[in-house]
């Protein structure tokens, strides 16, 4: 399997059941089995059901052929029947134990503790030798609960696996909603908000604040049972077009879309929400409020009245191991040398630890943290690299321009000869 950045993770599973000599045999046969071809991708199946081709190194013998192997949800794979050794085991020695304890402590006991012509000092009856019998199987019995303990989680982490996000969302528990969610979902553009409703449950949104709007997140918005909602833009442009598109579903004198910055303390001063919504805000305040994300939420906790949620993407790594991560660490690159080149500022991520810690010296209780993959697909990588030409027309050498002009062409012609699709980096939300 591949992890969000795209590097290369290799599971091996061994059946405790089979002999040495089968064990060698059948490992033997799986590693000619699973050599994939030099020259051919393999397919690698996610469980959200998206077919993602990458190359894969070669190992092993090379073979002109290669085997599909069809994964089926855990509900209909074949099940081994009996008892599996790591309970066994466990149950053996508490059974053990607790023979022992109830035959073996009277006569240790009397051995040491009692001397001819002193009467004993212990009376050994049914209760003492049950008590003390408790006492030698408390260990196994440890034992045993942290097994099943570790059983029941990994079963549900295959069950969750095979899910539809919405349903995986519902039965996911705290203490382990980061691993199932970063299995069970891929599209983390509707998910986050799905997941963001159903923190809220039954609590009403009340007013809400936008704190860094655009289209996605006021479309949302408008779609949830407010009383009233304030949505700020750093972009007076922005601003504009979002008034025009919207203005049929703007509630006059009770919703509005506000230019500003937050660098203006009078901006919404003495104004509280019911719920702040930060969708990807602290990633852009370089481009609007250089300088300001350490304080961004000390003035949010001002604005904040009962809930916040903070959207973050997280920074993308300086390397990666598949030839379409490199590609897109490459143009990333590209397009934030293009911004500054033309004089605009960049915008900068910032990674999940940093945005709690800040969050925490802001007075914010962290409630719950949720990671959600992100499926690069070719459409959006191709955005990444259209943000970079339009920038080109502001270079002031023109040589520099026309030779990034050649450079952006030759990127664009990589893109077209890859397979896109692929889980590459991830956002996270903060409640």
């Amino acid at each position: 399997t591949v992890d969000i950045y795209g590097n290369y993770l290799v599971c091996v599973k061994m059946d405790a059941s089979l002999s040495n000599k089968k064990r060698k045999k059948k490992s033997k046969k799986a590693t000619n089995d699973i050599s994939p071809p030099s020259s051919a991708p393999t397919t690698i199946t996610t469980s959200s059901s998206t077919s993602t081709s990458l190359p894969v190194v070669p190992q092993g013998k090379k073979k002109t052929k290669t085997k599909t192997k069809t994964t089926t949800p855990p509900s209909s794979q074949d099940k081994r029947s009996g008892i599996p050794l790591h309970w066994i085991v466990p149950t053996v020695v508490t059974i053990s134990c607790a023979i022992i304890g109830y035959i073996m402590f009277p006569l240790f006991s009397h051995h040491h503790h009692h001397h001819p012509g002193h009467p004993s000092p212990f009376k050994f009856n049914k209760k003492v030798k049950f008590v003390v019998a408790f006492a030698c199987m408390l260990p196994a019995l440890a034992y045993v609960y942290v097994k099943y303990a570790q059983a029941q989680e990994t079963r549900s982490r295959d069950k969750i696996k095979w899910m539809p996000p919405s349903q995986a969302l519902e039965i996911v528990q705290s203490d382990w909603k980061k691993t199932a969610l970063a299995q069970a979902t891929s599209k983390p553009c509707c998910l986050i908000f799905d997941y963001v409703a159903k923190q809220q449950a039954k609590n009403p949104w009340g007013a809400v604040l936008d704190a860094g709007t655009g289209n996605h997140s006021l479309s949302w918005i408008l779609g949830l049972n407010t009383q009233k909602w304030t949505a700020i833009t750093g972009s007076k442009q922005r601003e504009e077009s979002m008034k025009s598109e919207y203005s049929g579903r703007i509630r006059s004198g009770v919703d509005e879309i506000i230019f500003g910055n937050w660098l203006d303390e009078d901006m919404l001063q003495g104004q509280k929400f019911d719920v702040v919504l930060a969708d990807y805000l602290v990633g852009s305040i370089d481009g609007f409020a250089p300088y300001f994300q350490d304080k961004i939420f000390e003035r949010l906790k001002k604005h904040t009245k009962k809930q916040i949620y903070v959207i973050n993407m997280e920074p993308l790594p300086s390397d990666s191991l598949s030839p379409q991560g490199k590609l897109i660490i490459e143009i990333a690159r590209l397009r934030d040398a293009c911004i500054l080149l033309a004089g605009h500022r960049c915008y900068r991520e910032y990674p999940l630890e940093w945005t709690i810690d800040h969050m925490k010296q802001a007075g914010f209780k962290i409630v719950d943290v949720a990671h959600f993959p992100t499926t690069q697909t070719r459409s959006f990588v191709e955005v990444q690299v259209d943000v970079a030409a339009s920038k080109i027309s502001l270079f002031r050498d023109r040589e520099l321009a026309s030779s990034m002009s050649s450079h952006i062409a030759a990127i664009r012609r990589r893109i077209s000869a890859m397979d896109w699709n692929i889980r590459f980096g991830g956002d996270y939300v903060i409640s």
